[in-house]
């Protein structure tokens, strides 16, 4: 396999699990390990950074991943947030908005999709996050196959990028 220095999140928002924002259900344990496993198989071949597409749900808790992580590994691996539009964490529940700004203020460089919310501004930075990764790690459940989750994966598969897939039934 291909050295991967860089690794993007995609993945369902916390609604679309069966634990939807319960994060003591044992459903939500489960995935985040899972998670977990996959953030170390990216950073144990060699990624470094990781691009955080800032959404509630698997995009912030595969963040916090990385940041729990971040000292296990030489060298350490950076955190990039990628925010798809000025303001988003004002849509937030209180409980995201909070990890967004911790993810916010551990991250090594921040970007800023869009400066305004419209339509395409999740796919713009979905399009961003597959362009500026090696590979991605993909949280999704297979039938749901028109969302932004399934776009961004098919987008990944279209340019050549390795995906850590993540299936949750």
């Amino acid at each position: 396999m291909n050295e991967i220095r860089s690794c993007a999140f995609t993945g369902h928002r916390p609604k679309s699990f069966s634990f939807g924002y319960d994060e003591t259900d044992p459903a939500f344990t489960e995935l985040k390990n899972r998670m977990r496993s996959c953030v170390i198989q990216a950073l144990n071949a060699g990624c470094r950074r990781f691009y955080c597409g800032m959404a509630e749900g698997v995009d912030l808790w595969c963040g916090e991943i990385v940041l729990e992580l971040m000292d296990r590994f030489t060298p350490k691996p950076e955190l990039v947030a990628v925010v798809p539009f000025y303001n988003q964490d004002k849509t937030m529940r209180p409980q995201f908005r909070e990890r967004f700004h911790r993810i916010m203020i551990a991250s090594s460089a921040r970007f800023l999709v869009n400066h305004e919310y419209h339509k395409d501004c999740f796919r713009k930075r979905n399009q961003f996050l597959v362009d500026s990764c090696d590979a991605l790690i993909a949280v999704y459940k297979p039938d749901e196959t028109i969302s932004g989750t399934m776009q961004t994966i098919h987008y990944a598969e279209r340019k050549g990028r390795k995906i850590f897939r993540v299936i949750v039934s």
